[in-house]
């Protein structure tokens, strides 16, 4: 096999950059190889994979040594790798890429959405600095001071990526600083594969031997394949992937963001937030109320190295649900009675229970679990819920001893479906639960619970306050 006469054939010019595009039409998959850090412009592991080429080659460089990032943050290169992928399946993409190389695949991975296996990555530059040799930070320092170091555990966060992504890497300080990044990233869905090595070089670890190269796609591949869900939760997990896939392709324009970039140049996820380090004030996108678009409007949240504390997005009109008793003290109660409002109780045939005009509920002997105070929900909204919609259930309770389950559902397509916590201490705690779907006829349409015994013991419950607002609240600073 020429090589040269080979590159010369296939290899072509996208704006200014050279790639190598070599087709094997016995199979769906395309595996993308970056070359890695002093590289220039040499195709990686060419010759090897020519020799044993199982799938479709895409051979990309990057001279320049920026971790592909240019000065536009690899848009460019992006807008290559795009050219090509566009005629498969994201499943049947791989990008392959090591240290320098490893930080750009699994950046493209995560904004094509496509499969990565990446080999002692840099996830973080200015960590990974940290760590680093004199050759790999004078050149990550460049990166730094045009501020194009993008952070990929911030993206990841941030991203609507269901890709595979796989991470070989050893026990170098520079590879387990930036592995335990992406470890400790808190995507909504996550398939992640981690092959720890007993070596503490940095290096790539397959060498030339691309047999375990492809061993580790049809790993990948496998694993994409594989879908575990839980019943009760397939509906509205389905939705709310939908739900954050058209927001991000749409490119949707919060609220507060004007506002945001004094503070932040992006906005955050309340779930990366674990992701934050430096104290400061942050803007959160996917916590607030709803804006007239039927957007979460977003929130300024002010991080002071240890707890969160709501700035803006706060609830200015929370629907309360008062449990002001009328009835002498001690009433027992029969099931399904309405207390007060909207508010009514579940109390087994056999069980006893009740309460005093301060609103303390107490057993006397109560044989079942299934014992609790339902508030109807949608009585209280004088306005059309939608799916996808966030419902935020706040509660202030004193428990003298035992257990109580706090819990916000919904009857939909798939029956009952419910977000619950186990309380087993005073306090005020703060429940969020997304519709997935909702059957607005049903008596049970929309729903917050308190389970009095899920454990059997008995006890005295008092509630304090019980509110709820339209919107996603996640803590107790948002609640005035």
């Amino acid at each position: 096999m020429n090589t040269e006469s080979l590159v010369k054939s296939y290899e072509k010019d996208f704006f200014g950059r050279k790639y190598l595009y070599i087709p094997n039409e016995g199979s769906k998959k395309l595996l993308i190889l970056l070359s890695a850090h002093n590289q220039g412009n040499r195709y990686f592991l060419l010759k090897s994979f020519l020799t044993k080429q199982n799938h479709n080659l895409l051979f990309i460089t990057n001279p320049e040594n920026n971790w592909y990032l240019d000065d536009d943050l690899g848009e460019l290169y992006l807008k290559l790798i795009k050219s090509i992928t566009d005629t498969y399946d994201n499943n049947n993409v791989f990008i392959f890429g090591s240290s320098m190389a490893g930080y750009a695949a699994i950046h493209f991975s995560i904004k094509l959405n496509v499969n990565c296996l990446t080999c002692n990555p840099q996830v973080n530059l200015n960590i990974s600095m940290d760590y680093g040799w004199y050759e790999l930070n004078k050149n990550i320092s460049k990166l730094i001071s045009k501020r194009k170091a993008l952070p990929l555990e911030e993206l990841l966060n941030k991203s609507f990526y269901s890709g595979v992504m796989c991470i070989v890497h050893g026990h170098a300080p520079i590879d387990v600083a930036n592995v335990e990044l992406i470890l400790g990233s808190s995507t909504a869905v996550r398939k992640l594969l981690v092959y720890t090595l007993d070596t503490d070089d940095h290096a790539m670890p397959f060498g030339r031997d691309v047999e375990k190269v492809y061993q580790a796609l049809e790993l990948i591949s496998g694993f994409s394949s594989f879908n575990l869900q839980t019943q009760d939760a397939s509906t509205q997990i389905s939705n709310l992937r939908l739900h954050r896939k058209n927001a991000i392709e749409s490119e949707i324009r919060f609220p507060y963001r004007r506002l945001s970039n004094f503070y932040k140049p992006n906005g955050y996820s309340w779930r990366g937030r674990h992701g934050i380090k430096r104290p400061g004030v942050y803007f959160f996108e996917d916590i607030g109320s709803y804006n007239k678009f039927w957007e979460i409007g977003g929130a300024l949240v002010v991080y002071d190295g240890d707890r969160y504390e709501a700035v803006t997005g706060k609830v200015r009109n929370p629907l309360v649900m008062s449990l002001d008793f009328d009835q002498p003290i001690g009433v027992d109660f029969l099931n399904n009675q309405i207390i007060c409002n909207n508010a009514w109780l579940r109390v087994p045939i056999d069980g006893h229970l009740c309460v005093d005009s301060s609103g303390v509920f107490s057993a006397v002997s109560v044989s079942s679990k299934n014992c609790y105070l339902n508030w109807d929900l949608l009585k209280e909204i004088n306005f059309e819920i939608q799916a996808s919609t966030y419902v935020t259930c706040f509660l202030d309770v004193d428990i003298d001893k035992g257990d109580i389950i706090f819990s916000v559902g919904a009857y939909g397509e798939s029956g009952y479906y419910q977000s619950n916590k186990r309380l087993d201490i005073s306090g005020q705690y703060v429940l969020v639960f997304q519709i997935s779907s909702i059957d607005l006829k049903h008596k049970d349409a929309l729903f917050s619970r308190i389970y009095f015994y899920p454990d059997g013991i008995q006890k005295k419950i008092k509630i304090k306050k019980f509110a709820f607002a339209v919107g996603n609240f996640p803590d107790n600073s948002f609640w005035l």
